[in-house]
């Protein structure tokens, strides 16, 4: 019986099935099995030195913020990354190429924040990230304020929701 199942049965009084949660859940239950408490505290400790390294950048350069695209592509059609019973883990790649802007934040914890500055020819709001250094909230809650005023979104509603 693996982690997953002790606490199910600690939690809940029986052991989690496969027919009883969604198939990417119990595809990452299985290949986490295969996680080596080793191989996990190796995978923290080179996200912990990656946030250092990072937040060293900030420092050492002078850099409050740093500006990107919060994603690589327009948002695609709802469904496009479901996960079925035959290929649970089919969402994997083309979720990464998304993510690839704001993964180091998601990684290392630091402060980030996407805002709609433009629309795309689609009346899609296309998102623009700006990450800071660790303990900078403050620097993007006056930035958020800049551009609402400057570039105001509170009403615009792209196409499809309307």
């Amino acid at each position: 019986m693996g982690f997953g199942n002790r606490f199910g049965q600690r939690e809940f009084g029986r052991e989690i099935a496969e027919d009883q949660v969604e198939p990417l859940a119990w595809a990452s239950y299985r290949r986490g099995l295969k996680l080596t408490s080793g191989k996990y505290l190796q995978a923290v400790e080179d996200m912990h030195r990656f946030a250092r390294k990072i937040s060293h950048w900030y420092h050492e350069g002078g850099y409050d913020l740093l500006l990107t695209p919060t994603m690589r592509i327009p948002p695609v059609a709802t469904g496009s990354f479901q996960s079925t019973n035959e290929e649970p883990m089919r969402w994997l790649d083309p979720t990464h190429s998304f993510v690839v802007f704001t993964r180091v934040q998601n990684m290392t914890g630091q402060p980030a924040m996407s805002v709609p500055l433009f629309w795309n020819e689609d009346n899609i709001p296309i998102g623009v990230q700006f990450a800071g250094r660790f303990g900078g909230e403050g620097t993007f809650f006056r930035l958020a304020a800049q551009l609402e005023r400057a570039f105001p979104w509170k009403d615009r509603r792209p196409t499809i929701y309307t």
